[in-house]
């Protein structure tokens, strides 16, 4: 799953928008390789890159969005790539940027 999650990240340099289907958030879960996409991340400021947003709040297997930019600049009402992560929703609780901190490789 991992090696088809980096395919994924490659081509969002021309697509810019991704749906992505049965990731596992967790330890031991899936990963996003997304270093090569962030300028001048490090964990303190990646909230100025990524926003998450789960479209069921705390109920179960909602989608998770993730909204990047690349720039750290905040700008997330035209974000540089947007990542759909369908189902992926944490049971009984809202899935928050905290939430993936297993999955998001920035270095």
């Amino acid at each position: 799953m991992f090696l088809q999650g980096l395919v994924v990240l490659i081509l969002f340099i021309t697509i810019r928008n991704d749906i992505i289907t049965d990731f596992v958030i967790g330890s031991g879960g899936d990963k996003l390789e997304l270093s090569n996409l962030l300028t001048g991340e490090t964990s303190d400021t990646l909230a100025n890159f990524i926003k998450v947003i789960d479209s069921n709040g705390a109920a179960d297997g909602g989608d998770i969005t993730l909204k990047i930019d690349a720039d750290g600049g905040g700008s997330f009402d035209t974000p540089d790539i947007t990542i759909t992560l369908t189902g992926a929703g944490i049971t009984g609780a809202e899935t928050t940027l905290a939430s993936l901190t297993d999955n998001i490789v920035i270095g």
